[in-house]
């Protein structure tokens, strides 16, 4: 049987320490403790969240919108909290009952970008017990980024090109995690995941659903502010950010018969020149 006390006690990675909010049931079906759960296999979706959509459907939502959760940060939709929390399994269940893959919060975030932006967090959130162990190594993390991005690209391959509100794709969120923090795991964590959307690309192209032209166009993407490309914003990182450089250049550049792109930004900036004043030695 489900807990009830435990289902209705749950905190989210968004949570703060103090939290007493009790959350709405989407939310709280998100973060059950598979313990307490009688049949849960990735792809079918646990009885109690599928009752917690029907009766939330009944009172007039729908599937596609935010879950109207009393914390502002949760009201997204639920495929995006699910990509968020690391559930792949449900995020399967989700598309198999017709929700909607290019589903975005107010910010103009996919799912896609939910897992780039706070898959790291939530396995390292002090909350993380509330979501599961599937997140809360460094394997595990990976995993569950591995099987969000081909679960979501699968059902809709040019999700990788998407861009947020200010122009970002969720190779910009990854690139800019690696220059803009101070953790090592974190930079290591998301130079995985920026690997493997780019091995996703050539999977996709490989399997004639994008062309050559289509993925350099999606590594070229332009931000709204900057102008900046993945390619410039990794170049601004000696260690870490040109580790990735590297692997683009070897495992798409040359693979296309192309260098470095001259394009650039608004700052009249090139990816080379960027990373020459990073640093000239390693540039």
């Amino acid at each position: 049987k489900q807990n009830s006390h435990n289902f209705r006690k749950c905190h989210t990675p968004f949570c703060v320490e103090t939290c007493v909010i009790k959350h709405h049931d989407l939310v709280a079906a998100l973060c059950v403790n598979w313990r307490y759960v009688r049949i849960y296999q990735p792809g079918i979706l646990p009885p109690v969240l599928t009752e917690a959509i029907e009766s939330t459907r009944l009172s007039g939502w729908d599937k596609n919108s935010d879950v109207p959760d009393p914390l502002e940060e949760l009201r997204c939709p639920l495929l995006y909290l699910a990509c968020a929390f690391g559930n792949s399994g449900i995020v399967e269940g989700l598309l198999r009952h017709n929700f909607d893959p290019c589903v975005i919060n107010q910010h103009g975030e996919t799912a896609l970008h939910g897992a780039a932006l706070h898959l790291y967090n939530t396995g390292t959130s002090s909350r993380k017990e509330n979501i599961g162990k599937n997140v809360s190594t460094k394997k595990g993390r990976e995993e569950v980024f591995f099987s969000i991005v081909s679960i979501l690209t699968k059902y809709y391959p040019r999700l990788l090109a998407f861009k947020d509100n200010r122009g970002l794709t969720a190779f910009h969120l990854c690139a800019t995690k690696i220059t803009h923090t101070d953790s090592n795991k974190s930079a290591i964590f998301h130079q995985f995941c920026l690997k493997v959307m780019i091995k996703r690309l050539f999977e996709l192209e490989a399997a004639s659903l994008l062309t050559k032209y289509e993925v350099m166009e999606i590594i070229k993407t332009s931000d709204d502010e900057n102008g900046d490309s993945i390619l410039h914003v990794l170049a601004r990182d000696r260690k870490d950010g040109f580790e990735v450089l590297k692997f683009i250049r070897l495992f798409v550049l040359l693979s296309i018969g192309t260098e470095l792109p001259n394009e650039k930004n608004r700052r009249n900036e090139t990816v080379f020149s960027i990373a020459w004043q990073t640093n000239a030695r390693d540039a």
